[in-house]
């Protein structure tokens, strides 16, 4: 199931990109963060790094023509990126969150391990 949605979220980021061959580069910047935005629940980290290198590329190609873009354009790139930085950060959150809950349902069994391998009793944790 998981391979379906990411073969489902690789499509759609294809066919964005395709559909965007003749735009500029603002606007393949603003579609792929759309893009990201409407799907950065389901993303794997694996699909958050192509993405990550696919607007590194993009920024590049920006950066190189800046002076081209208006002032109005420079600023709806900036806010697009904010809100992509913004996604991945509160992915980030929700992936530390699960590890560190993970890491406490393993806690009772490790510190009974700890205290049989160091051969104190369970009980004078108590």
């Amino acid at each position: 199931m998981k391979k379906f949605i990411s073969v489902k979220l690789m499509l759609a980021t294809v066919i964005v990109m395709l559909m965007s061959g003749c735009s500029t580069t603002a606007e393949k910047i603003n579609s792929l963060i759309d893009d990201t935005l409407n799907n950065s629940e389901e993303l794997t980290p694996e699909e958050w790094q192509q993405r990550d290198s696919l607007l590194e590329e993009l920024m590049n190609e920006y950066e190189a023509n800046k002076e081209a873009y208006t002032p109005e354009e420079q600023a709806q790139i900036d806010q697009a990126l904010g809100k992509y930085f913004g996604a991945q950060v509160k992915q980030g959150v929700e992936q530390t969150k699960q590890g560190v809950q993970e890491f406490l349902d393993r806690v009772p069994g490790f510190l009974e391990g700890f205290m049989e391998g160091i051969g104190a009793q369970a009980d004078s944790l108590e």
